[in-house]
């Protein structure tokens, strides 16, 4: 296994879960649980999965993991239509796919598991939000991001959604938006364009602070 990435998992034993982008028994990445032991020297990790191109994906990103011990996450490429796939895995089943996305769209990104229990996400091409609701496997486009490359989502405290794109906004250069699923205001908008000199190219989403502040990063290493 190499290259390791995206967001880890706990489960209640601590152990930590996480994917590679390559390696694994087919070179296409794997999931593996480091278990920690008494001394740094003493941890081990174990490959649990290991991706195939075309069946299950490549270059799985970073996992969650719901309260039943499932783990779920996106591969960048790969599966039936060669878009990706959205992944599951677990000790009695193993690795599964729940869904291929379609042709070109490239999910690069976390997804989240929000409060109401469902996956959410984002794919590149073209730039949308989509629901994955948990159980049930029904897989809805939720809407367009107002710009390509979405980043990582995140919920608010308020119940709506927050992501950044890398390229769209005002002068092109990035934004951060905003989703209200339901009630007034329902719907996308855009909250703020990045210009330049405060930066350009989101590509590592948002975190929330206390009161709904963010804190973003961009690719020329500015953060707000």
């Amino acid at each position: 296994m190499i290259q390791p990435r995206g967001d880890l998992v706990l489960d209640t034993a601590g152990n930590i879960y996480g994917t590679t982008k390559g390696g694994g028994t087919n070179g296409h990445g794997a999931i593996y649980r480091y278990t920690p032991g008494p001394t740094v020297a003493a941890g081990t990790a174990t490959n649990l999965a290991s991706f195939n191109f075309s069946t299950t994906g490549f270059q799985p990103d970073g996992l969650v993991r719901d309260s039943s011990g499932n783990l779920y996450g996106d591969t960048l490429d790969g599966g039936a239509n060669g878009g990706g796939t959205l992944f599951k895995y677990n000790t009695t089943d193993g690795l599964t796919v729940p869904f291929n996305y379609p042709a070109n769209s490239h999910p690069e990104n976390n997804l989240l598991l929000a409060s109401d229990g469902n996956l959410y996400g984002e794919v590149n091409s073209p730039g949308s939000l989509f629901q994955h609701t948990l159980p049930g496997n029904a897989h809805t486009v939720l809407t367009g991001t107002p710009g390509l490359a979405p980043s990582n989502l995140i919920e608010g405290s308020d119940g709506n959604f927050y992501g950044t794109i890398e390229t769209g906004g005002t002068g092109n250069l990035g934004a951060i938006f905003k989703y209200v699923p339901s009630g007034p205001g329902a719907g996308i908008s855009t909250l703020f364009s990045f210009t330049g000199a405060n930066g350009s190219d989101p590509a590592s989403g948002t975190r929330a602070r206390h009161s709904r502040k963010f804190i973003w990063h961009n690719r020329i290493g500015r953060s707000f």
